[in-house]
């Protein structure tokens, strides 16, 4: 199951590479929200195609839903809410940058995460990601 996600992940970054050409991708960069399911810790990645051995930093600027206020969405977030490495060239796995518990009875909403990604301390990039929670109907969960 893991091999799976981290599959579907690499793909989708992969992607986000070849449309942007940037240096960083992370889900939710792309031109549709990515779905969050609540009840479940959803977790974003980003993937960071580096030059030479260099520290990234990818840090939360905001969080904010159209209908959620952000000390409530804070709430959910599991762990820290950056990501601080040393990354050598050729390693482009998926990062873990953000775990997000969404609790079950949280309203569908659009959510926006803005980051900002530092290279050896220089901003290189502020992308906003975008989400969407949705519930998955009874026939969709059966067959996810």
């Amino acid at each position: 199951l893991t091999g799976d996600i981290n599959s579907k992940v690499s793909g989708e970054i992969n992607k986000l590479f070849e449309a942007s050409g940037s240096e960083v991708a992370c889900v939710g960069a792309g031109t549709e929200p990515v779905t969050m399911v609540p009840g479940k810790t959803n977790i974003i990645y980003c993937s960071i195609r580096a030059d030479n051995q260099a520290e990234y930093q990818i840090k939360v600027k905001s969080i904010r839903g159209n209908i959620l206020k952000e000390s409530e969405i804070q709430k959910w977030v599991v762990g820290d809410n950056f990501y601080k490495r040393t990354v050598a060239p050729g390693d482009e796995d998926p990062k873990k940058f953000l775990r997000l518990d969404v609790p079950d009875n949280a309203p569908e909403d659009s959510i926006t995460i803005s980051v900002e990604v530092y290279k050896d301390n220089s901003l290189i990039s502020s992308p906003d990601l975008d989400f969407k929670i949705q519930r998955a109907g009874i026939i969709k969960a059966a067959i996810c």
